[in-house]
């Protein structure tokens, strides 16, 4: 028994860290909450700036025929005064002074055209129409890429939910199939090679588990970037 128990100690007894609970309260938000949220990300945001600003131009461009008129304006303001003076043999010196504020107003305007501008009043008012429509195409585009990234993590975080919870009970398994023969170990009912069969059983059912709650992880927290949508903090308090 000796032999047996200066055996047993010579192989690893380091406790495995497993947290079956870690993830039982985890719960994916709607796929529509998601999609929902991500529309408010930086690209979608600059995407709708880009349609804003084009509807602005199109604004612009049905003012055009202004551009045809030039209309001016002007206002004068000031003092003007005379100073005089008067003597002579029988009269002592004696000075005069007059004065007067003058106030005006000029407006004036200007029609100038050219047939060529006159002619592509209704083309640019179209083609700025069609960069409208490229614009929201364009954020179409984006939101669909989006989306498809969205739906890709979030299918991808579902199978790892999955399979962490299998994997939890084969590290539970495994646990109490390394103590079960730990115990047998002791009394005599197994030798070493049985104990070191049961804790790389252990180890490895271990493994698997850390594995895929690394791409569990992986998948949420890219969920939670894409989306702006708080998965993993929720979860865990």
């Amino acid at each position: 028994m000796a032999q047996n128990l200066d055996s047993i100690q010579a192989i690893p007894k380091d406790s495995v860290v497993f947290n079956e609970d870690e993830f039982r309260d985890l719960a994916l938000p709607p796929l529509e909450v998601l999609f929902a949220n991500a529309a408010k990300g930086p690209n979608v945001r600059f995407a709708d700036l880009k349609v804003t600003e084009q509807k602005l131009v199109l604004n612009k461009e049905k003012r055009a025929w202004a551009n045809f008129f030039n209309v001016g304006t002007g206002y004068h303001y000031g003092n003007m005064g005379m100073y005089s003076s008067y003597s002579d043999a029988t009269t002592p010196l004696m000075s005069q002074y007059t004065g007067q504020t003058n106030t005006s107003w000029q407006v004036g305007a200007n029609f100038n055209m050219s047939l060529e501008a006159l002619l592509d009043l209704r083309p640019r008012i179209k083609r700025q129409r069609i960069a409208i429509e490229m614009a929201e195409m364009q954020r179409e585009a984006v939101l669909d890429e989006l989306r498809a990234l969205v739906v890709t993590k979030y299918v991808d975080a579902k199978l790892q939910i999955s399979l962490l919870k299998l994997q939890a009970q084969a590290v539970i398994y495994a646990n109490a199939m390394f103590k079960m023969n730990e115990q047998d170990f002791l009394n005599g009912q197994k030798d070493q090679s049985d104990i070191s069969i049961a804790k790389s059983n252990q180890s490895k059912a271990l493994e698997f588990y850390e594995n895929t709650k690394s791409r569990l992880l992986t998948s949420l927290l890219e969920l939670e970037i894409l989306t702006k949508t708080p998965i993993v903090n929720k979860s865990t308090k």
